[in-house]
């Protein structure tokens, strides 16, 4: 997998900046990339919510999850690609959904109701167009994977358009 990432953004600002196109081991990359906080990346991800593209991940990131600010009492924004919602949160949730009803197969899960609590977000208009921001999660009285699900949700009604396609 690691591979795979670094392939995939070896021609970003931050890959060409560090030399991953000529990576070929995870200590290569341990000695060349520094460990970056939040306020370091900032700008990269400021200019990419000014709508530049390829500048930490291929492409235009137009979705942008805001954390809960649990750290310096501020809200931060999270890229989120097209990439990361499909293979993270929306995979993650359908496998722990596949998990429980595997380990559980009597559950009457998709019986009766249930509570969903999603995120919030709202679109906001940058440099190059739409952009998507807001709350990316959620819960629910139901097991693991309605977080996933709602952030599909999120995604759906926030423009799909704006998530790449």
């Amino acid at each position: 997998m690691w591979q795979s990432l670094r392939q995939t953004a070896r021609q970003t600002e931050w890959g060409k900046q560090f030399a991953y196109g000529q990576m070929r081991s995870y200590e290569d990359f341990r000695q060349n990339v520094p460990l970056s906080s939040y306020e370091e990346l900032f700008p990269y991800i400021e200019r990419m919510m000014q709508g530049e593209a390829n500048v930490l991940w291929p492409g235009r990131i137009k979705w942008f999850s805001k954390s809960s600010g649990t750290t310096n009492a501020r809200s931060k924004f999270i890229p989120v690609s097209r990439d990361s919602l499909q293979t993270s949160h929306l995979r993650g949730g359908r496998d722990m959904l596949a998990l429980y009803v595997k380990n559980n197969p009597t559950t009457r899960f998709f019986h009766g109701k249930g509570l969903s609590i999603g995120g919030t977000f709202h679109k906001t208009e940058g440099k190059a167009g739409d952009l998507c921001r807001g709350y990316f999660g959620g819960g629910g009285a139901k097991p693991a994977g309605l977080g996933a699900m709602a952030a599909h949700t999120a995604a759906q009604n926030c423009d799909a358009g704006a998530l790449g396609r």
